[in-house]
């Protein structure tokens, strides 16, 4: 996006019209990195603070701003209690919009977290989370002090829906007419890549959205808040009849949980989700080939590991058809984000490296071609063809080969993406061409003396 001709952005966060801070959260911050990176170009950022559809305080927009709760200006000012000091609690949908003066502040804050992340924010936001049977919302709290007359501090809101029970003839005949229902975004979308109708029938949950304050990101609050919940459904919390059914929030403590198989999330792909979803134990089963319209990211579904077989085996059958298509619409994502979805462990290695199994993908004269560039008798072009049957056969556990992220990373973007040793050096730009062929020579070289010895 940047070069040497001029870009204007702009973009609003607050009111009915506003679309968060996704741009600024996201885009801006990588604008402002490019622009340290490429020389003689300027990025110039400009705020605009006075009204141009109200006047200044305004009291229609002020009642607008209030009734859709469209103020994204709260603050926390009652400290920064530790994550482990904090609780998770349901939030009773009925009296949060049973239009008490409490509770009414109580939304508006939850709402403002909303609009301050990096969430885009509607009206029908709104309307959904108060109509919708199947979506809970779901708040962590700091210590509640019983005597107190104020609100509690929201650290962190969970938004989630229930999704799937779907009757399994339903789902072979939407399959067979190569439709999906609307609605139970996860069960359809498995169903439909996998061809599996006995997943419809699952009970799960699907994150729809999980936000921090501000304030306190990157601070541990939104993983508590997911651990919590996480052991809520796999019955980890004893749980006794809540004591008034009447109240705004609901411990975990005092509300049974719902029989579910699986607790899932889908959101846009960015190395900075995956790591938060991925040390939560969440393990890829989709990736949307095409990107979004808006913010350019592949939606991403994940699903909670609790050693459930069918998990292992989905997780497993997108890890190699992921492998597979990275040369097309993926071949623009950074390796390192490749690396970090298909590798919930170390890659496998295995005593697999024997002359027979090589012998099906690797030809005697395949052998030579490689040894031959090993001994620096011969230029790379002459075994590019072997490095896409290499990477796959490393990264399908089936060489004898214990690469570290930086020699993983090489591999995938040569011989999977099909990037050249320039575009390669562009995504490691602390290393320079030649250091790029001495680490990949030196994992033909291993992998070579490997086969030798067989």
């Amino acid at each position: 996006m940047l070069g040497p001709y001029l870009v204007l952005l702009s973009s609003t966060v607050h009111g009915y019209e506003g679309t968060g801070r996704s741009l600024s959260l996201k885009l801006f911050e990588q604008l402002r990195q490019q622009s340290t990176k490429i020389g003689g170009v300027n990025l110039t950022e400009l705020k605009l603070e006075e009204p141009i559809r109200y006047k200044e305080g305004d009291p229609v927009e002020a009642w607008l701003n209030k009734l859709l709760c469209l103020d994204a200006t709260q603050r926390i000012v009652s400290g920064c209690p530790t994550p482990k000091e904090c609780s998770l609690y349901f939030v009773n949908k009925d009296i949060l919009f049973s239009y008490h003066k409490a509770s009414e502040a109580f939304l508006q804050r939850i709402m403002s977290l909303y609009v301050s992340s990096h969430y885009k924010n509607s009206p029908n936001d709104l309307q959904l989370l108060s109509d919708a049977p199947a979506h809970q919302l779901l708040c962590l709290l700091g210590p509640i002090d019983a005597n107190s007359a104020q609100l509690p501090e929201v650290l962190c809101v969970i938004q989630l829906a229930y999704e799937g029970q779907i009757n399994r003839q339903i789902v072979m005949s939407e399959l067979q007419k190569g439709h999906r229902s609307a609605g139970d975004l996860i069960p359809w979308t498995v169903c439909q890549q996998f061809q599996d109708p006995n997943f419809g029938e699952l009970s799960g949950v699907r994150i729809v959205r999980i936000a921090t304050h501000p304030d306190f990101q990157s601070m541990g609050y939104g993983k508590h808040a997911m651990k919590l919940l996480s052991d809520y459904y796999q019955g980890k919390i004893a749980t006794t009849p809540p004591k008034d059914e009447s109240t705004l929030l609901v411990g975990l403590s005092e509300r049974a949980p719902e029989a579910i198989n699986y607790i899932g999330v889908s959101y846009g792909l960015t190395a900075p989700l995956l790591r938060f979803w991925k040390k939560l134990g969440f393990m890829g089963v989709y990736l949307r080939q095409t990107p979004n319209d808006i913010t350019g990211e592949h939606t991403s579904i994940m699903i909670q590991t609790w050693e459930q077989p069918w998990l292992t085996e989905y997780h497993t059958d997108f890890k190699f058809r992921l492998l597979n298509l990275l040369g097309y619409e993926f071949r623009k994502l950074p390796p390192q984000i490749i690396l970090n979805l298909i590798t919930s462990t170390a890659p496998k290695t295995s005593d697999n490296n024997k002359p027979s199994t090589v012998s099906e993908h690797i030809s005697k004269y395949d052998f030579r071609r490689l040894k031959s560039y090993t001994d620096n008798l011969t230029d790379y072009h002459i075994i590019l063809d072997l490095v896409p049957t290499i990477t796959k056969l490393y990264f399908k556990g089936e060489l004898n080969l214990n690469l570290s992220p930086l020699q993983s990373t090489i591999m995938l973007s040569l011989g999977l993406q099909f990037r050249s040793i320039d575009e390669t050096s562009q995504i490691f730009p602390e290393l320079e061409n030649n250091q790029i062929m001495g680490i990949f020579k030196k994992i033909m070289k291993r992998q070579c003396c490997t086969w030798r010895t067989k």
